[in-house]
């Protein structure tokens, strides 16, 4: 009896890999954090009064004011700045401000964050506030857990001299305190009781 031989698989020529349809943008950490800092400057842009809000429940939860640090991205934090400078001020309105202070080159990004549709059936503010508030925290989040990353890769090498090791280990305990203040602050079910 005459053994067959495994059978190949004819691959068609006009399926090679580099026809096939371009995937979508592979998921990346900074993608989300570039959202997640549109998001939360979109809801501000479109509700300011929010921010009163916002610094009251994460007072309550022992954290830092929204500040422009807690944005990355440089444009976020442009806009940010001039956010703040536009509450500060009482001659116009916020958005009236922000339009008439804006760099041109910013005017682009402004019109994609008041387009974000957040909340267009939501009526419910505090859900929104709540949104807010949870998406802050989360930014922070990262950003302490990619501080974290870094610390520990820095403390696999040798520290040059004792200070240094040192800052390392006074700023792994003052990230993981952080870490901890953030993730008690999200495990509550409503932040904005």
């Amino acid at each position: 009896m005459r053994e067959k031989s495994p059978r190949r698989r004819n691959s068609r020529v006009d399926a090679l890999p580099q026809d096939e349809p371009a995937k979508k943008s592979e998921f990346k950490p900074e993608n989300r954090l570039y959202s997640l800092e549109g998001h939360c400057l979109g809801l501000l842009l479109q509700k300011p009064e929010t921010l009163y809000n916002l610094d009251r429940a994460l007072q309550q939860s022992k954290l830092e004011r929204l500040v422009v640090d807690d944005f990355a991205n440089a444009e976020h934090q442009q806009l940010m700045a001039l956010f703040m400078q536009a509450l500060a001020q009482d001659e116009s309105d916020t958005l009236t401000y922000i339009r008439q202070n804006l760099p041109a080159e910013l005017q682009g990004q402004l019109t994609n964050l008041l387009t974000q549709k957040h909340f267009e059936e939501e009526k419910n503010e505090d859900k929104i506030l709540e949104d807010l508030i949870r998406s802050v925290m989360n930014l922070r989040l990262i950003r302490v857990n990619e501080a974290l990353n870094q610390l520990r890769y820095l403390q696999q090498e040798e520290p040059e001299n004792l200070p240094e090791k040192q800052a390392w280990m006074k700023q792994t305990m003052e990230y993981t305190l952080l870490r901890g203040k953030l993730d008690q602050a999200l495990a509550r079910s409503v932040l904005t009781s």
